[in-house]
């Protein structure tokens, strides 16, 4: 005689914090304004690092000791850090519009 042991139900924790940041990660990923900004500045920081770097060693500018490549990085992380502030502000900002009834709890 053969019995069927009963498996007892899989337990399923519902955690809220992992899930909000798996959606936020699905639409930072996902929305093309964070792929521009991105793209936007990797642009920017080697137009700004070459253009430092060249103009550090041929002496356009005052270096007054500085190397031309720590001039260009702190001129690059300059510029860049407004597209990353940007791209930051869209994410922050942007939240699904809810219909009417709708809430944020469950």
């Amino acid at each position: 005689m053969s019995t069927a042991h009963a498996t007892p139900p899989a337990t399923v924790r519902y955690r809220p914090l992992l899930g909000a940041i798996a959606a936020e990660w699905v639409k930072f990923v996902s929305v093309r304004s964070t792929w521009w900004g991105l793209a936007t500045a990797l642009v920017l920081m080697a137009l700004v690092a070459t253009s430092g770097a060249v103009d550090a060693t041929t002496g356009k500018i005052s270096a007054a000791g500085v190397p031309a490549s720590e001039m260009a990085i702190y001129g690059a992380v300059w510029v860049v850090q407004f597209v990353l502030i940007g791209i930051a502000l869209t994410f922050l900002t942007s939240s699904p519009r809810l219909k009417p009834g709708d809430s944020h709890q469950r």
